[in-house]
């Protein structure tokens, strides 16, 4: 008992000092997401929110109220295509859409999301490829 304790303490320390660390080297976007959309397999509703993520492919999503926030991990790799500023990529199969990929920008990362066992059951059952859809991030000025 004395072991499972102290165990559980060392792991507290050591998580609050990779959160902090955390924080210091987040990069982050905000996105308005007109629709309800699935994270792996975690589900979030339709809202604004700001997406942090880190180079160790840890990414939360927050929504504006702070209420609401779920955590996931992409892996990360190099972009050399143009594909303009930073967004979110989307696959739609019938009216579920769920996360595959977030782009950081010309030139920035780029995050790609596992197919979670949701995804591919509505793959399986959608007739025909995945429909990418797009989210462009928020510019910084229209931000509040």
């Amino acid at each position: 008992m004395k072991q499972n304790l102290l165990c559980v303490l060392a792991l507290s320390g050591l998580c609050a000092v990779w959160s902090g660390s955390l924080q210091a080297q987040t990069y982050g976007l905000r996105v308005r997401i007109p629709f309800e959309f699935a994270v792996g397999e975690k589900t979030a509703p339709a809202g604004e929110y700001v997406v942090s993520y880190h180079p160790s492919g840890l990414v939360r999503f927050q929504d504006s109220s702070g209420a609401n926030s779920l955590v996931a991990m992409a892996l990360m790799s190099s972009s050399n295509q143009n594909k303009g500023g930073p967004a979110l990529i989307f696959n739609r199969y019938g009216e579920r859409r769920f996360l595959a990929e977030i782009f950081g920008g010309s030139g920035k990362a780029t995050m790609k999301f596992h197919k979670s066992r949701a995804e591919r059951d509505a793959s399986k059952q959608s007739p025909g490829p995945a429909q990418q859809v797009p989210i462009e991030s928020i510019p910084a000025a229209s931000r509040p």
